[in-house]
Order: structure tokens, then sequence, then C-alpha cells
């Protein structure tokens, strides 16, 4: 069990290397562009990204979704995709394949079809709508 400053330091080194992440935690093996997308979320408020048909982009979403939760305490992850189907189904089915191929337990609570609470101010949830209103509401620090 790490002490408590070898617990931030991990959090910190987590927080800034997503791939160290992907790989140490979830087993994953990313690939450039993979490491590249998940590295502009770490540095940027938007990232767009253009892509084609099976290229990994819910494997790579779902993983930067996992980091990222996993990375800053407290956060709020809002995923989406153009239709529920696609949320329920692709996006949050990686989410918890994430999760129950990850090498080192993320958390007590597992994610759920398409929400994940670790704690009451701590979580991600999934949703599809073409009414931007719906996704009013969400704050975290």
């Amino acid at each position: 069990m790490p002490s408590p400053t070898e617990a931030l330091q991990i959090q910190e080194h987590i927080r800034s290397n997503p791939a160290f992440f992907f790989e140490t935690f979830l087993g994953a093996k990313p690939w450039s562009k993979q490491i590249e997308i998940a590295n502009s979320v770490r540095d940027n408020r938007i990232t767009t990204v253009r892509s084609c048909h099976a290229i990994g982009k819910s494997f790579t979403a779902s993983r930067v979704a996992v980091w990222y939760l996993m990375a800053h305490p407290e956060s709020i992850v809002v995923t989406t995709a153009p239709t529920w189907r696609q949320v329920k189904d692709i996006l949050w089915r990686e989410m918890r394949t994430a999760y129950e191929k990850s090498k080192v337990p993320l958390s007590r609570r597992e994610p759920t079809m398409t929400g994940w609470e670790l704690a009451n101010n701590w979580y991600a949830v999934g949703l599809s709508t073409k009414d931007p209103d719906k996704f009013q509401g969400y704050h975290a620090d």
C-alpha cells in the first residue's frame, strides 16, 4: 500500500501521462494516434479527431474517459455518441471492458450500462440527444 505522498505522486504521473495509465493500469497497448488523442485531451479544453470506420474510436474514447475519471478525483465525465444504441452498446461496453480487464482495481463500484459513480460528486455518464439543453447542469472543478 503506497503512503499518502506516494499515492499523490502516482496520481500526478497518471494525470500527466495517459499512455502510462493505459499500459500499466488498463493493460492496453495504444498506438501513436491514440496516445496523441489522449495527450490532446490532457492538454486542451477541446479535442476533435477526424476518423474513419474501425480505427478504434470507441476503444480510444472509452479509455480516455476512464483515464480522465481516475486522474481527476471529483470530476464528471460526460460521454456521448450520435445514437443511444452507440452510447450503450458500443462506448459503454468498451468502458465496462476497460474496467473488467484492468490490471489494477480501479474502484469498488462497477460501471453500469451507461454510468459509473465513484462518489457522490465523482462519476461518468453516457448521454445521447439532439437537444443540447440536456447536456447542461454537469459541473465540476
